[in-house]
């Protein structure tokens, strides 16, 4: 019995201090760059019926290796199988059952498409059949879904409140409850907001390159995150329960004002999507455009994507002031020790659409576009970092 009790107190002064330790990483990696000798399988665009646009904004692979995308324009959704064969296409823009408005991200959860978008997550079978969908309210953008109705979400701003805190919240679409899961006091607010003359329309910018916000990521059980304007990622588990917290010590980058409207979306053109009037559509004017890049700060954030490979490989996204040389990446250790950078490009007279790039498993995805503006999906076998 003693043996038992001593076990069990070790056991837990051993969880105590893997909570209270953040492993502090110089900005040099261990191992140096790191090669993904990208092997390329296939690209799109060999049938007319798969032709893609620079509007796609997710993508993901399920477990039988099928690629969904979602075309933005046409509010449709495009599966190709694991070879590249273009399989169908479904879905439609518009606000009734079963059509999408503005999507937010989708994710796939066992045998079902699950679609975000404001105040809305819409269910369908990878067939593309309309299930259900489920009212959300308030401002809530699913980061990462635990399962078919518990999502992850972060929440650091409002356009009335720029100084609240940053959290993490649980989210479950069946009992429609929260949980905070952690809360902190960022060191600076990711809020770039532009009110309309009268002040009818609210515009909210936030670039993951640019804005400093929460950024999150997961898998399995496991939910990583952290504040971009830094460089520290904590992992806890659905209750809250710190499993991992670490940093890198990088000073930050300078960024001009025409590195910022390059970094814009839409080709430093972005689109008004949201407004306090229930919805709008349309080219944000010059003046409040200009305001924004102003009052957005002049460094790069820190990171601006988190992937976890099956292994437990920790894989961030560095923003870049020219995205036209291709994509950094850290890639840190299961237990938070930063190994290797390695950079991510395109085919030579080809450039990565909108940071479109995507791990998994063996396989890297990355979206382009040629020098006659074509837009397709490729697909490279990688050598996983060791």
């Amino acid at each position: 019995m003693k043996k038992t009790l001593f076990f069990i107190l070790m056991f837990l002064v051993a969880c105590l201090t893997i909570q209270a330790e953040t492993i502090v990483n110089p900005d040099k990696p261990a191992k140096g760059d790191w090669n993904f000798q990208p092997q390329k399988l296939w690209e799109s665009g060999e049938t007319g019926e798969d032709i893609l646009t620079s509007g796609i904004r997710s993508i993901h692979i399920d477990a039988n290796g099928d690629v969904y995308l979602h075309e933005g324009k046409a509010g449709r959704f495009i599966v190709f199988d694991a070879q590249g064969k273009f399989l169908r296409s479904f879905g439609r823009k518009g606000q009734g059952p079963g059509e999408i408005g503005q999507l937010l991200s989708f994710f796939l959860i066992g045998s079902n498409l699950i679609a975000a978008e404001m105040g809305k997550i819409s269910y369908f079978d990878k067939e593309g059949k309309f299930l259900r969908s489920e009212p959300v309210e308030g401002i809530k953008f699913p980061q990462f879904f635990l399962d078919d109705h518990r999502f992850i979400y972060s929440g650091e701003f409002s356009p009335d409140n720029p100084q609240a805190k940053a959290r993490v919240f649980l989210y479950d679409l069946q009992s429609k409850t929260e949980k905070t899961l952690a809360e902190f006091t960022p060191s600076s607010s990711g809020v770039n907001v532009q009110r309309s003359q009268g002040g009818e329309s609210v515009v909210v910018m936030r670039i993951a390159s640019l804005t400093p916000m929460m950024i999150v990521g997961g898998r399995d059980q496991r939910i990583s995150f952290g504040f971009n304007s830094g460089y520290t990622l904590k992992t806890i588990d659905p209750q809250g329960k710190e499993l991992l917290s670490f940093s890198l010590e990088r000073p930050a980058r300078p960024v001009s004002d025409t590195e910022k409207r390059n970094l814009m979306p839409n080709r430093g053109r972005p689109r008004i999507v949201v407004n306090s009037g229930g919805g709008g559509d349309g080219e944000l004017p010059k003046e409040m455009l200009d305001n924004m890049i102003k009052g957005m700060p002049d460094t790069l954030t820190q990171f601006s994507g988190i992937h976890i490979d099956e292994r437990g490989y920790y894989y961030l996204a560095i923003p870049e002031a020219d995205s036209t040389k291709g994509y950094w990446y850290d890639i840190f250790s299961p237990q938070g020790k930063y190994l290797y950078r390695s950079r991510i490009q395109a085919p030579a007279g080809e450039q990565i659409v909108n940071n479109r790039i995507v791990f998994h498993e063996s396989h890297l995805y990355l979206l382009c576009e040629n020098e006659e503006g074509e837009i397709r999906l490729l697909k490279f076998k990688i050598a996983l970092p060791v």
